[in-house]
């Protein structure tokens, strides 16, 4: 979480009208999930590997030894008792320290809180999320006015252009329940890299639908508890935050599927993230995602080419400037 800041800027379009219809600024909190079940199998099984090398084969070159350990790694993850690894206790750990650390950047104004989220529908990204936010959210924050892109209600085929098109100087009721209501969007397009390995198989869309409709069920029971202890609170003003998870109900298809997904095939994944963070009705994202996705993201879609692999449940703040005419990246900055 304390990585040094690092920057990168790509050559601005020469020619475009209408600055404020073409660029699309996004706030993104890119979140690796904490650590899980398999994480430290891997571990383990690199080690012993690594310890059996050196006492067997003591003229094993630095070469072959890591061969043998990456060898080992590969053979735990075949387990299939590891199906969709959850977390572990640390994991647990990690993800509330997380949520601690983002509000924390938030309380010194670092970046404005996310209004938006998306999220693997991995379990231990699912997992790191739930906890996240929960710490994340007992901290009340004022959401910011701009949490919607100004640019968006200029373009007439924005969906969002429509509902704000009828706005007045109250807030209207979806606006309002924006406010209090941070939309957690389950996407297939940001799990792991596909190795066909169980930890990186997840749940079917209708068993990821009935997990969506447990969370919402236990994440009410205890708002019901408490307007029932103050029938005089006005719910539809209260100043407290929540988040609900939505599933697209739809799996990656096509290659991914069949075949072992290559680092080249992953980052030409990341890289429509653009199309995802267009669709994106607020500015301010919160990604939870994995190493290897979150990797091919910043190195391809935000050009950080040197950027360093995420520890587990580390938190990286950007802002960013698209232009969406000839979808590219105009400017990346480093918050956190």
């Amino acid at each position: 979480m304390n990585n040094s800041d690092t920057a990168a800027e790509a050559e601005a379009p020469k020619h475009f009208t209408r600055t404020s219809s073409v660029h699309r600024r996004r706030t993104l909190y890119l979140v690796r999930h904490g650590q899980a079940l398999h994480n430290v199998k891997e571990a383990e099984a690199q080690e012993a590997a690594r310890q059996m090398a050196l006492q067997q084969q003591p003229s094993c070159t630095p070469d072959e030894i890591a061969q043998q350990m990456e060898d080992a790694r590969k053979a735990v993850l075949q387990d299939a008792t590891l199906f969709d690894a959850p977390l572990t206790e640390l994991g647990r750990q990690q993800a509330k320290q997380a949520g601690e650390y983002l509000a924390e950047l938030i309380d010194r104004g670092v970046a404005p809180p996310p209004t938006e989220a998306m999220v693997s529908p991995l379990s231990r990204c699912l997992e790191t999320a739930d906890i996240l936010l929960q710490q994340h959210l007992q901290h009340e924050f004022d959401i910011p006015d701009d949490d919607e892109d100004p640019s968006e209600r200029l373009d007439i085929n924005n969906e969002a252009t429509k509902d704000n098109d009828n706005s007045t100087t109250e807030e209207s009721p979806r606006r309002s329940q924006r406010r209090s209501t941070l939309l957690v969007h389950i996407r297939p397009e940001i799990q792991e890299r596909q190795t066909q390995y169980p930890p990186d198989t997840p749940q079917t869309p209708d068993q990821l639908y009935h997990w969506t409709q447990q969370q919402q069920q236990e994440q009410q029971e205890p708002q019901q508890q408490e307007q029932q202890l103050d029938n005089n609170t006005d719910s539809s003003s209260s100043s407290s935050n929540n988040y609900r998870f939505h599933h697209h109900g739809k799996a990656l298809t096509g290659h991914a599927l069949q075949v072992e997904e290559s680092r080249t095939q992953l980052r030409e994944r990341a890289s429509k993230l653009f199309d995802v963070l267009m669709e994106m009705s607020h500015r301010h994202v919160l990604i939870i995602s994995h190493k290897g996705y979150l990797r091919e993201m910043e190195r391809g879609l935000l050009g950080l080419t040197d950027s360093p692999l995420f520890d587990n449940a580390e938190v990286r703040v950007y802002h960013v400037v698209f232009t969406r005419g000839d979808r590219s990246l105009e400017s990346v900055e480093r918050l956190a």
